[in-house]
C-alpha cells in the first residue's frame, strides 16, 4: 500500500507508513459534492460554477458568498445584504422620483426591495395625481372652493 502524503511502499496490512508515520487507515473516498451557483437575474443553477448563466447567458459576477446544503450537495447563493429601512421614506417623498432613486441605488443589493420600493414610489404618484385631479374637478365644477377653509 502506498503512502498518500509521501508516496512511500507499506505492507498491506499496514495502518500506519513507516517512514513518515501517516495513517493509512482507509479515508473516505467519496467526491466532493456537486457545487450549485444560482444565477441573480434569472434564478436558476448553474452547475459546478461555470462562468456563465446556461439559462440566460449572463455573466456570474465575483464569487457568490452565501453557502447552504441540499441533497444534491452544496447550493450557493448570493447573499441579500442588507439595507437601512430608511429607504421606504425616499417614495413617501418624492412619489416616483423618489422610487426611482432608491431603486438604481439598491437594485444590486436587494433587487425584492429595490422593486417594492418603486411599485411604492409609483402607486403613491398615482394616488397623488388622482387627488390632485378630484380637488380640481370640484374646485371647477362650483361644488368646493377654497374659501370653504375660512
Amino acid at each position: 500500500m502506498r503512502c498518500p502524503q509521501c508516496q512511500a511502499e507499506n505492507e498491506a496490512t499496514a495502518k500506519f507508513c513507516a517512514e513518515c508515520g501517516v495513517s493509512l487507515a482507509a479515508r473516505d473516498v467519496r467526491p466532493p459534492p456537486r457545487v450549485y451557483i444560482f444565477c441573480p437575474k434569472c434564478g436558476s443553477d448553474s452547475l459546478d460554477g461555470g462562468a456563465f448563466c446556461r439559462a440566460c447567458g449572463s455573466r456570474f459576477d465575483g464569487a457568490p458568498v452565501a453557502t447552504a446544503q441540499t441533497q444534491r450537495g452544496t447550493t450557493i447563493r448570493p447573499e441579500k445584504s442588507k439595507t437601512s429601512w430608511a429607504w421606504w421614506l425616499l417614495p413617501l417623498v418624492f412619489t416616483w422620483l423618489g422610487g426611482l432613486i432608491a431603486f438604481v441605488v439598491l437594485r444590486n443589493r436587494n433587487f425584492g426591495k429595490a422593486k417594492w420600493i418603486l411599485i411604492l414610489g409609483l402607486v403613491l404618484t398615482v394616488i397623488e395625481t388622482a387627488g390632485v385631479v378630484l380637488l380640481n374637478l370640484a374646485a371647477w365644477s362650483g361644488s368646493w372652493s377654497p374659501s370653504d377653509w375660512n
